[in-house]
């Protein structure tokens, strides 16, 4: 008895804060987010069978209630963060636990995937992490800069050109484009 006393209050304390849907009956089930970098992720938006039903709170935890039996399509998106689909179906003693990929995560494990010399993979995180919208701008020039090391001169320089139209051009971009232009000269010269 002890035991679930301790239980009940431990489960109590650790969603004290939760955001969470009105409660008007059916099953509670609990949810955390978090990001790559074991960060809780606030103000992530869950829908429940393309009905949104609340957003996650300051510690990456939210609260909803599961109506009838069978399976519900969750989903969650944030942001600057690939979405998550999920399907549910209540439990008891349901904790939902999520980990959701932030361009930033998506960068880091990119540079970490071409240091280990996975160059398709790195650029599928790169992509990831531009359409994922958060931190553009630097998926961007990593995607270019990548290119260009890896002798790819001419879509570096279009990836570069993609960021100039959407402002002034920045001094790392006008030397990393000289880099390409100079080095497409050199291979050309070569032949």
């Amino acid at each position: 008895m002890k035991g679930r006393c301790f239980f009940i209050l431990s489960l109590c304390l650790l969603f004290s804060g939760c955001t969470s849907t009105k409660k008007l009956g059916g099953r509670t089930v609990y949810a955390m987010i978090y990001d790559y970098s074991n960060n809780a992720v606030s103000g992530a938006d869950f829908y429940l069978d393309g009905k949104f039903i609340g957003s996650s709170g300051i510690n990456g935890r939210f609260m909803f209630n599961l109506y009838g039996d069978g399976e519900k399509k969750l989903h969650i998106e944030k942001d600057g963060c690939i979405a998550i689909d999920d399907s549910v179906s209540w439990a008891p003693s349901l904790v939902l636990y999520y980990r959701i990929k932030s361009s930033e995560d998506l960068l880091r494990m990119a540079e970490k995937k071409y240091d280990e010399g996975l160059f398709s993979e790195a650029m599928e995180d790169i992509d990831s992490a531009i359409k994922a919208g958060g931190k553009k701008d630097e998926a961007l020039y990593l995607k270019a800069l990548f290119l260009s090391r890896s002798g790819n001169f001419i879509h570096s320089n279009e990836v570069l050109d993609e960021m100039e139209m959407k402002r002034e051009t920045e001094e790392y971009i006008r030397k990393l484009k000289q880099f390409n232009e100079e080095s497409l000269k050199n291979v050309e010269n070569k032949k």
